[in-house]
């Protein structure tokens, strides 16, 4: 016989999931109808990441006895990454406006080049093969 507990051990991270997933489609309905020109200036990920730290700090700060779908401590920060990252450059990608990217595009490769530069020409010129 199996625990009840076991059994709804997938409920947890898959609350979790469909919270976020409530928030994100919230926050970007405010943003965009939003009649303050501040908040639909506001960046949609800036604006999930703030939401996500509050939500960390309450998390954080919530009594450990007290059982929550929102507790994330058995997800790993990779799952976290994988799971959050593509979904929000897809977003960033499908919203972009393609002047923007052609008037950043020269600065971005240069600016990138430059860093890929910095970071690996010391460790390519003073390795020993």
């Amino acid at each position: 016989m199996t625990d009840k507990s076991e059994e709804n051990d997938f409920a947890g991270p898959i609350m979790f999931g469909m919270l976020c997933l409530m928030i994100g489609v919230v926050t970007d309905f405010c943003l965009r109808h939003s009649h303050s020109s501040l908040v639909r200036s506001l960046p949609y990920t800036v604006v999930l990441f703030f939401i996500g730290v509050i939500i960390g700090v309450i998390i954080f700060h919530a009594h450990e006895n007290t059982p929550s779908f929102l507790t994330v401590s058995e997800f790993s920060a990779n799952l976290i990454v994988y799971g959050f990252l593509p979904i929000l450059l897809f977003h960033e990608a499908m919203t972009m406006n393609r002047h923007e990217l052609y008037q950043f595009f020269i600065p971005a490769v240069f600016f990138a080049g430059t860093l890929y530069f910095v970071r690996y020409a010391p460790q390519s010129t003073f390795s020993v093969i």
